[in-house]
């Protein structure tokens, strides 16, 4: 029993929510929890800060200071792929009928 503690103490929070299912697992813990709000906010910020590096700070400071580049990515809390990427962040909208559409054309799933 003891055992079975410790290998469950060695999985942290960044560990899950970079796994799609240790993600909803700990989704479906703050619904019940009624904070799920707090780990969607999460998730867009993670994932603002993810772009910012990839289409902002990554094409200025490739050579001249990648040291830069090396603290921001590992700042990074990891999230699985398999997560939606939020509406907000992808800038995405909705037609006239209320329906999605993807305004950068990439056609990933939205949150």
């Amino acid at each position: 029993e003891r055992r079975q503690q410790r290998e469950r103490q060695d999985i942290t929070l960044l560990m899950a929510l970079n796994n799609i299912d240790g993600y909803e697992m700990v989704m479906s813990h703050m619904c019940t929890e009624h904070n799920f709000e707090c780990l969607l906010a999460m998730t867009e910020f993670v994932q603002f800060k993810r772009r910012m590096l990839v289409q902002y700070f990554a094409p200025r400071y490739q050579d001249a200071q990648s040291a830069v580049l090396a603290e921001l990515e590992e700042s990074m809390i990891g999230l699985s792929d398999a997560i939606p990427q939020s509406a907000i962040v992808y800038e995405y909208d909705y037609d006239d009928d209320g329906d999605e559409c993807d305004c950068d054309g990439d056609g990933a799933d939205v949150l």
